[in-house]
């Protein structure tokens, strides 16, 4: 329910970035880019930006929704779900102590 009520807030990424999205992914991507080069010499760089989503701040992010127009109750439910995040690991019957996270941006 959030994220259809914040796609319409959000722009679209630029066409260049992939992931996570239909007809979006490095597969198609990398077949996009072979049709287009089609033997004529190139210059390619893919990234991987590994914990780019993870390491994002929370001022940041709810910075930016606000300024694409996100306010009221779905502003403060957002930055009061990704504030103050903790998790435990519990393995067999073994319970870990809470352990806080800087960032705090879910995944899965």
């Amino acid at each position: 329910m959030l994220l259809n009520r914040l796609k319409w807030k959000l722009v679209e990424p630029h066409q260049n970035i992939c992931s996570f999205a239909e007809w979006r992914s490095a597969a198609d991507s990398i077949t996009s880019l072979l049709a287009e080069v089609n033997n004529r010499p190139a210059i390619i760089v893919f990234l991987n930006l590994k914990k780019a989503f993870e390491l994002a701040s929370l001022t940041t992010i709810t910075d930016r929704l606000a300024a694409r127009g996100v306010s009221g109750r779905l502003l403060s439910w957002t930055h009061d779900y990704l504030s103050d995040r903790k998790d435990k690991e519990r393995f067999q019957r073994h319970v870990s102590n809470n352990h806080q996270f800087e960032n705090s941006t879910p995944q899965g």
